[in-house]
């Protein structure tokens, strides 16, 4: 039985690094669940973005053939002068 060790010859791992260790995942998932559950989102009313989106009524649906052609002449005078 040359190969191997005894009992007290083991290594044994420090207090110290099992108690870092320890400590780095218990604050990766406590800056997780901080960053999951809105992370202070919650505080911001939303006003600013419920008074914009009333504001403007965005279009869906396929452009019109006017639109398309004003957006490219404009896109084209544009290009024109630099």
């Amino acid at each position: 039985m040359g190969s191997r060790r005894g009992a007290a010859e083991r290594r044994r791992t420090k207090p110290a690094v099992i108690g870092s260790v320890a400590a780095v995942v218990v604050a990766g998932a406590g800056f997780g669940a901080y960053a999951m559950y809105g992370g202070g989102a919650g505080d911001d009313d939303g006003a600013r973005t419920r008074s914009a989106a009333a504001a403007e009524k965005v279009k869906s649906g396929p452009l019109t053939a006017a639109e398309v052609t004003s957006t490219a002449q404009r896109f084209l005078t544009a290009w024109q002068q630099g």
